[in-house]
């Protein structure tokens, strides 16, 4: 009865972070929907790896910002935006290039400590300078502070 216990403990903590962007405009980029379409790549990183970088998750996507994916992209991190507690923004061209959003906090479940959780973008198409042409979302949990998170975004 105890290794049933302790099974299903391990398995609800393991679930509640894998998932904790449920609910949340965000979760609706990640989960494969995109990672099949050509020139998108999705990485999701949690446990001991994510733990390292000093995160409870990590979960990137990739697009090209000319792909079918861009505009739905785009309308997703701009909706999610309007949910964020603290952002900056920088428009270009009428669009967004750069945007760093701080959500309101959780706690998963069976967890005492709350996570702080973090939305990145950036669209290098618009970026003046360079030729790339992709669009790139970060998603993030921490216990970190937004500034400890910049830090790590800038790495």
């Amino acid at each position: 009865m105890k290794r049933v216990i302790i099974a299903l403990f391990m398995f609800l903590a393991t679930t509640s972070t894998l998932w904790a962007q449920s609910g949340l405009p965000i979760d609706g980029l990640f989960h494969g929907k995109f990672k099949d379409a050509p020139g998108s790549t999705e990485i999701v990183v949690t446990g001991d790896k994510a733990a390292s970088m000093g995160l409870a998750v990590y979960r990137s996507l990739t697009v090209g910002a000319g792909s079918e994916a861009a505009h739905e992209v785009r309308r997703i991190v701009t909706q999610q935006g309007t949910q964020a507690v603290s952002r900056e923004v920088e428009y270009r061209r009428g669009n967004i290039y750069y945007g760093y959003y701080v959500l309101p906090s959780y706690t998963p479940t069976g967890k005492r400590t709350r996570l702080n959780r973090y939305v990145f973008f950036l669209d290098q198409s618009l970026n003046t300078r360079g030729k790339a042409n992709q669009m790139i979302v970060i998603y993030m949990e921490s216990t970190a502070d937004s500034e400890t998170i910049k830090k790590l975004i800038r790495q």
